[in-house]
């Protein structure tokens, strides 16, 4: 088997709501688990300052507030990927 890599993955809380996207990001790190990728990556920390298909897509707010979708993404830290 080829190891993989998950890069610049994202769902946006823009147009779906950050209950969707916090569900995205549970779903996509059980995955994970399986897959057992070299490492995964979310596209933005922090919601881009622009408009357009990326604009929320960050797990916390341009404001540096966390949306439901970073504790999520904190609680999966411990997967040794």
């Amino acid at each position: 088997n080829k190891p993989i890599a998950i890069s610049e993955v994202g769902w946006s809380s823009n147009k779906n709501s950050e209950s969707d996207q916090n569900r995205f990001v549970d779903v996509l790190m059980n995955q994970m688990k399986v897959l057992n990728p070299v490492f995964v990556s979310w596209i933005f920390m922090h919601d881009p300052a622009t408009s357009g298909t990326l604009n929320q897509t960050g797990l916390r707010n341009y404001d540096g507030s966390a949306k439901a979708a970073w504790s999520t993404w904190c609680s999966y830290k411990s997967i040794p990927f």
